[in-house]
């Protein structure tokens, strides 16, 4: 009786590192959505605990849930794909999952900042808002305009070579950078604009509470002057 002859360890170590090697990036990939993910679910569950019912109605509430909403389902999304590639790497993927966490991956920034220009009408006086806003509503619309022609290009090569890890190199780069500059500028701006309104408006308290302190000490020196 003939016994199978075990294979050689030379043989089957450098296909496990192979593997191991090729993995990697999918686990840390794994292990950010995880993180990033589990942290929004108490924050949803903060914002809709201590809201008042007249809060859940305002819209910007509502598009802060509708964002956080997404972000959670976009890690739960993006964890499933890494794991169902991991675990079975030569099966076919279904090319609508990740058509739909391709969307929300370049769609749910967009999102969640342009929640930031309702904040910046509510922070600044409604006069300045032409002036403040027309440069966040440029970057947002030429933004759009590149996430589109992303997503366009993106589901192109994806129907054509139905490998996800072959169409990131095939993108023009142009597309790449200008999302990464644009995103970049536009929310410096929009941070540095909320920064500088709540500097100013910390500095006009103080500059009003020294002057109605001034009158009041004066005052009281008067009243207790003898006479």
């Amino acid at each position: 009786m003939s016994t199978s002859s075990p294979i050689p360890t030379a043989f089957v170590a450098p296909i496990i590192e192979a593997y191991a090697e090729g993995i990697r990036p999918a686990f840390a990939f794994i292990l950010i959505l995880t993180i990033f993910g589990t942290l929004l679910v108490p924050l949803l569950f903060l914002l809709l605990a201590l809201s008042t019912p007249y809060m859940r109605r305002r819209p910007i509430f509502i598009l802060n849930v509708v964002s956080v909403s997404l972000g959670i389902v976009s890690s739960a999304l993006g964890t499933h794909i890494a794991i169902r590639d991991i675990l079975s790497p030569f099966t076919s993927f279904d090319l609508t999952e990740d058509r739909i966490y391709s969307c929300l991956k370049i769609w749910k920034a967009w999102g969640a900042e342009a929640v930031l220009l309702l904040r910046i009408a509510a922070v600044f006086p409604h006069s300045s808002l032409p002036l403040l806003l027309a440069l966040p509503i440029t970057l947002k619309v030429a933004r759009a305009g590149f996430n589109i022609l992303f997503s366009v290009k993106w589901i192109q090569l994806l129907a054509e070579t139905r490998n996800e890890y072959s169409v990131l190199p095939s993108l023009p780069t142009y597309i790449l950078k200008t999302i990464l500059v644009l995103e970049l500028v536009d929310n410096s701006t929009e941070l540095l604009r909320v920064i500088f309104r709540f500097v100013s408006r910390g500095l006009e308290l103080c500059v009003m509470s020294l002057l109605v302190e001034t009158p009041s000490a004066a005052s009281n020196k008067v009243i207790g002057a003898p006479n």
